[in-house]
C-alpha cells in the first residue's frame, strides 16, 4: 500500500473512531463515487449495526445460516412491508421476539456483520477516496447489542493486515470465482483438483458464501485459488443481490428439479436387473441423471420421451438384440449424433464391424467397470456437461447446493 491509501484507511477508522469518543448516538455514513454506501449505527459511542448497499440479502442469509445451520425459513415471517435502511435490523428484531435468535445468536450475527463492513470499508478505501457525514438519531431503540468500538477496530485491522500481507489486497470477498478456460483448467490440473474446482467455481456464490458453506477459512480458500486466477483459468466477477423470496438455500438439502434437469441423463437399456442396478450407481455417483429401460421394445417411446444425452446399450437381449436397436435409434433425426457404447462381452473384430454398421459410437467390456464407464463419459460427453456432472457429485461431499 502507498501513503495515499494508508492515509484514506486511517481517515476512515479515523472518522469511526471519533464518533465512538464523543459517545454520541446517531450514523456515520460512508458514500463512493459510484454511490455504494456504508453505514456505521452507534448507541452512546458504542457500535450497534453496520450496513451496506452491497449485496446486503446475502449477507444476512449467510450469516443466518452460519449462526443457525439454515433453521430459519424468511419466508415463514412477516418480512418488512417497504425496504427501509433498517430492514436487516427489523428482521433480526423479528426473529429475536418469535424466539428464533438467541441473544448470544444475536450478538454473534450483529458483530459478524459490522466486522465484515468495516472490513468492506477499508477496501474501498484503498481505491478511492469515501465521503462521509455523521447524522444525529436514535435509529435503534431499544438495541439489541452494543459493541466495543475499540475492540471492533482493532479486530478488523488483524484482518485486513493478514488479508494484505498474504497479497490479497485487490480482491474482494465479495467476488464470485467462476471458470473461464474449463479445457485448459482441466488439461493443466489433476483429475481430483479439476473436479474440486468444478464442484466450486461457478460463478454463482462470492468467496465469502464458499468459505460458510464448505466450513473453510476465507482466507486459505482464496489463496487456493489466486494462482489460477493469475493464469487466466479462473476469473472473479461481480454478482446480484438474492432476492429474500425464493432466494438459494444454504442447506445441505438435495438439488432442485431445475438443478437436476441441467444435468446430463445417461440412459442404460439392459435386461438385466443387475446390470441397470449397478450402472446407475456408478452414474449417479459421479453426478450424472439416469434412466434404466430393460425391455428393448419400450426403448425408442423412452428415448424420445427422456431425450438421453449418452446412450449405453447392451448387445444380447431378447426379441431385438444391440445392433438392431442402435440403427433404429440411428433412423431418429435427434438421435443421430447422440453417443451410443455397446456394452458386451464378445469384443472381437466381428463385433467391432457390426457396430460400426449400425453406427454405434464405441464398445464397453462386461462385467462393468466404474473407471471404464467414467472415462466414456469424459470422452464422449460436451465439457459443459462434465462440468455440471462434477458441481453435483462434489457438492455431496462438499455438503453445499451449487
Amino acid at each position: 500500500m502507498d501513503q495515499e491509501q494508508l492515509t484514506s484507511i486511517r481517515g476512515c477508522l479515523r472518522a469511526i473512531k471519533y464518533y465512538s469518543d464523543q459517545k454520541i448516538t446517531g450514523r456515520l455514513h460512508f458514500q463512493n463515487l459510484s454511490n455504494q454506501k456504508w453505514n456505521i449505527y452507534y448507541r452512546l459511542g458504542r457500535i450497534t449495526w453496520a450496513s451496506s448497499t452491497i449485496n446486503p440479502n446475502r449477507r444476512l442469509l449467510r450469516h443466518l445460516y452460519q449462526i443457525v445451520n439454515d433453521k430459519i425459513e424468511l419466508k415463514d415471517i412477516n418480512l418488512p412491508s417497504t425496504k427501509s435502511e433498517d430492514w436487516e435490523y427489523q428482521i433480526i428484531t423479528i426473529l429475536s421476539k418469535q424466539q428464533k435468535l438467541t441473544q448470544e445468536d444475536i450478538f454473534s450475527l450483529v458483530e459478524g456483520t459490522v466486522s465484515e463492513i468495516l472490513f468492506d470499508l477499508i477496501q474501498q478505501a484503498i481505491t478511492e477516496k469515501l465521503n462521509y457525514k455523521y447524522q444525529l438519531q436514535n435509529f435503534f431503540s431499544p438495541a439489541l447489542v452494543l459493541l466495543d468500538t475499540e475492540n471492533c477496530l482493532e479486530q478488523v485491522k488483524r484482518e485486513w493486515l493478514t488479508w494484505h500481507s498474504k497479497g490479497l489486497s485487490k480482491f474482494s470477498p465479495n467476488l464470485a470465482p467462476i471458470i473461464k478456460q474449463p479445457q485448459e483448467l482441466q488439461e493443466q490440473t489433476s483429475t481430483k483438483v479439476y473436479k474440486n474446482l468444478v464442484a466450486i467455481v461457478d460463478g454463482k456464490r462470492t468467496l465469502r458464501e464458499l468459505a460458510a458453506l464448505m466450513k473453510k477459512d476465507l482466507i486459505l480458500l482464496t489463496k487456493s485459488l489466486i494462482p489460477y486466477y493469475e493464469k487466466g483459468l479462473i476469473d472473479l466477477i461481480k454478482v446480484s443481490d438474492w432476492q429474500l423470496s425464493g432466494s438459494p438455500s444454504f442447506s445441505a438439502s438435495g438439488e432442485s428439479q431445475s438443478q437436476k434437469s441441467d444435468l446430463a441423463l445417461i440412459a442404460c437399456i439392459d435386461d438385466s436387473m443387475q446390470t441397470c442396478q449397478v450402472m446407475e450407481h456408478i452414474i449417479t455417483e459421479a453426478g450424472y441423471n439416469f434412466m434404466s429401460i430393460q425391455d428393448p421394445v419400450k426403448a425408442l417411446t423412452s428415448l424420445i420421451k427422456r431425450k438421453p444425452d449418452l446412450i449405453f446399450l447392451d448387445l444380447i437381449m431378447p426379441v431385438i438384440n444391440g445392433y438392431e436397436l442402435c440403427a433404429q435409434i440411428r433412423r431418429i433425426p435427434q438421435f443421430k449424433n447422440i453417443p451410443v457404447v455397446i456394452l458386451t462381452s464378445h469384443d472381437g473384430i466381428i463385433e467391432r464391424v457390426r457396430a460400426k454398421i449400425s453406427y454405434a459410437t464405441s464398445f464397453m467390456s462386461k462385467p462393468v467397470k466404474a473407471e471404464n464407464v467414467r472415462a466414456l463419459l469424459v470422452k464422449h460427453l460436451p465439457i459443459q456437461k462434465q462440468l455440471k456432472s462434477s458441481k453435483n457429485a462434489l457438492s455431496k461431499e462438499l455438503r453445499i447446493n451449487i
